[in-house]
């Protein structure tokens, strides 16, 4: 006759031998450690190709990964929605323009199998992969008052998006300059015009965080000193009171002239 105590204890002893088993399991699983082969996780790049590469961070043997890459930056990754692969890297992968996720987990065959079976370990998420090969656009340089008194001068700089370096020569566009970065809150940079006082052309470059360069038009600034402002104003176009002077005094020559050929005539008569 069966004992129901000692049938109870062997069935408790079972239950926990097994959930011993699933635990032990999954636990083995550990963490991948994602790398990114050459780019910065959250740096844009200008690339249209990447590679990435990974390893087990675990102490056991492993079966395959998992991964996924999406736009999402939140995403669950599952065995029923990742891409299995026995590889720790993804040779250039071709993406567009955008900000990508990438996720990975370990995947591990159970012996002797459990139930359920420990298909992965934690999952890691590496991003954003950030790629960007459109250059600036609507690039503009201020300020538009481009007359200076000074040698020494601050340059204003806009565009569609944000700009880490510009160039700027006075020859032709990247001849002659050296880049210089600017800072995310203030996009300005101090200038000294190189050949005294003159009417210049500057020749911009501009490149932005991922490595696009672009062309600003051209930016045309007159540096001249206060007296010699002063002076061109003096000897420029006359003003309508100059004007005046200078009819009146013809005015004056032209009766004189009448007057004295009217006093030849009277003479010789």
């Amino acid at each position: 006759m069966l004992n129901p105590k000692k049938v109870c204890q062997e069935i408790i002893v079972m239950l926990f031998f097994f959930l011993c088993l699933i635990t032990n399991a999954w636990s083995s699983i550990g963490e991948v450690n994602v790398t990114g082969y050459l780019l910065e996780e959250n740096d844009p790049i200008n690339y249209t190709q990447v590679t990435l590469n990974w390893g087990y961070a675990g102490g056991d043997t492993i079966t395959s990964y998992y991964y996924k890459i999406t736009e999402s930056s939140e995403y669950s990754l599952t065995s029923s929605n990742g891409t299995q692969t026995t590889s720790e890297s993804l040779e250039k992968l071709p993406l567009n323009d955008g900000s990508y996720y990438f996720y990975i987990a370990a995947y591990k065959s159970s012996t002797p199998p459990t139930f359920p079976p420990p298909e992965m370990g934690p999952v890691t998420k590496y991003g954003p992969i950030i790629l960007d090969n459109q250059v600036p656009e609507n690039v503009s340089v201020g300020p538009d008052a481009n007359v200076t008194e000074d040698e020494s001068i601050t340059l204003e700089f806009g565009a569609d998006e944000s700009l880490e370096r510009v160039c700027i020569s006075e020859s032709t566009y990247g001849v002659g300059c050296t880049w210089k970065g600017l800072s995310l809150q203030d996009q300005t940079c101090s200038y000294r015009l190189k050949q005294g006082e003159d009417v210049y052309t500057l020749y911009i470059q501009v490149e932005d965080y991922a490595g696009n360069v672009a062309n600003a038009d051209p930016y045309y600034v007159t540096f001249t000193t206060g007296d010699d402002t002063i002076m061109a104003q003096y000897t420029s176009v006359p003003t309508l009171s100059q004007w005046g002077i200078i009819l009146f005094f013809s005015m004056l020559l032209m009766i004189a002239l009448i007057v004295m050929r009217r006093a030849e005539f009277v003479v010789r008569k």
